[in-house]
């Protein structure tokens, strides 16, 4: 199926404040509808989008915080029929990067890791663009696929950050 998350909000990069600095402190988001937890260094905001497809409706949410050159990205799709895992990863994946202007740098099949005994298929991969580089995650648990994204911009580090964030991320339920 042809992802509908609605990644465009991220040419809200362009926008990204350097006045701002990333907090000590980062906001425990927990995500009961999305079924995740995760950690942003500022409060994220949500957005969604509803697709109709003839096999029903299409929902997307995503949750973005950023600030001082670091993005940080959250968002699923309910899809209302099953879908091909293979080929949902590398559209997911796919699409992203065309949105962002980017090039693949590595890309590589991997599972996530539900809880014990559940692990889930994913693909994780990373992506550079002139505004900088993408560290991305796709999983895909039943008829919902996650993508899960941090960026850093050129001439800023913020890897410790970015490995903070994508080591909190976790699925809370089988809910997907």
């Amino acid at each position: 199926m042809r992802r509908f998350l609605p990644i465009t909000l991220l040419l809200i990069l362009a926008g990204l404040s350097a006045a701002q600095t990333v907090p000590a402190n980062w906001i425990k988001h927990d995500s009961e509808a999305g079924s995740f937890a995760a950690i942003f260094p500022v409060a994220p905001q949500e957005t969604a989008d509803t697709k109709k497809i003839p096999q029903g409706d299409v929902n997307s949410h995503v949750f973005m915080a950023n600030t001082a050159g670091l993005l940080c990205l959250v968002g699923y799709t309910d899809y209302p029929a099953d879908i091909n895992v293979d080929k949902e990863l590398e559209l997911d994946r796919d699409n992203f990067v065309k949105e962002v202007a980017g090039t693949v740098s590595s890309s590589q099949r991997t599972s996530f890791s539900r809880g014990p005994n559940d692990q889930l298929p994913a693909l994780e991969f990373t992506a550079t663009s002139q505004a900088g580089t993408f560290k991305g995650l796709v999983i895909v648990a039943g008829r919902r696929a996650y993508v899960v994204v941090a960026f850093n911009r050129t001439g800023t580090d913020h890897r410790a950050d970015i490995e903070r964030f994508f080591t909190a991320f976790r699925l809370t339920s089988k809910k997907s």
